[in-house]
C-alpha cells in the first residue's frame, strides 16, 4: 500500500538514498523492497551527502503528488530470520550469525542505549560493526580486496547461509548491502535484532566476552 501510494510499480527502477551517507535508512529500505519481491532496486553511493559534495543539482519544495499505482508484493522468506530460527540454530549451526553493532556493545563492555536490554551477544555470533564496511572519508563502501578482506577477517563465509543482526534491524542491512554489492551474496536479516533478543524478559541465551 505504501509503495502504491508513492506511485511505484513493479516495473520501476528504484534508487534509494538517505541524508547522511551512512547507508542506514537507505540500506534498510533496499532490503525491504527486495524482501517483498522487488529486485530492481539500488542505493545511491554516498547518499545525499556525496551528491551535494560533488556539486550535483538539488531542488527545494514538496515533490509533485504521484499517480497511485498497484504495487504487488511477494515475500521472499529466505531474506528474514526470526528469534525461533536462531534459537534452533544454536543446536543446528546451519546459519552463520553476524552482529553489526559496535564492538564494545557486542562484547558487553558498553551498555545498550535502550532501557531493559542485557549486554552481550547471541551465542556463537561473529561481530562485524557496520562502519567497518565503509570508507569513512568518502562515504562510499570499501571496494574490492579491502571489502573482501573485511568479510574474511570477521568470519563471513561465501558458502554458509548468513543472518545479520544489529540493535534494531537497520544497520544490519548496511552489511547485507555490502555483501550483495561485493559478492552478490544474499543475507537474511534478523528483524527483531538485539531489541528483541537482548530484552531482559526474552529468556534467550546471551554471551558476554571475557
Amino acid at each position: 500500500a505504501c509503495a502504491s501510494a508513492l506511485g511505484i510499480s513493479n516495473n520501476d527502477h528504484v534508487v534509494i538514498y538517505d541524508q547522511s551517507g551512512a547507508y542506514m535508512a537507505s540500506s534498510r529500505a533496499w532490503w525491504m523492497f527486495r524482501t517483498f519481491g522487488h529486485r530492481n532496486v539500488y542505493v545511491l553511493e554516498g547518499g545525499l551527502y556525496s551528491w551535494i559534495a560533488r556539486g550535483f543539482r538539488t531542488v527545494e519544495g514538496a515533490p509533485e503528488t504521484p499517480e497511485p499505482t498497484k504495487f504487488q508484493s511477494s515475500l521472499r522468506p529466505e531474506l528474514v530470520v526470526t528469534r525461533n530460527d536462531l534459537m534452533e540454530n544454536l543446536q543446528s549451526k546451519t546459519i552463520t550469525v553476524v552482529d553489526a553493532r559496535p564492538e564494545e556493545r557486542f562484547h558487553g563492555i558498553a551498555p545498550e542505549p535502550r532501557p531493559g536490554m542485557r549486554a552481550g551477544h547471541i551465542p556463537s555470533a561473529y561481530n562485524l560493526p557496520y562502519a567497518d564496511v565503509l570508507d569513512g572519508r568518502s562515504h562510499f563502501f570499501k571496494v574490492g580486496e579491502a571489502l573482501e578482506k573485511t568479510f574474511e577477517t570477521h568470519g563471513l563465509s561465501k558458502e554458509k547461509r548468513l543472518a545479520i543482526s544489529c540493535g534494531s534491524g537497520v544497520t544490519a542491512c548496511t552489511v547485507a548491502l555490502a555483501l550483495f554489492k561485493a559478492r552478490g551474496q544474499e543475507a537474511a536479516i534478523y528483524d527483531g535484532s538485539w531489541a528483541e533478543w537482548g530484552d531482559e524478559l526474552s529468556g534467550t541465551p546471551v554471551e558476554v566476552s571475557a
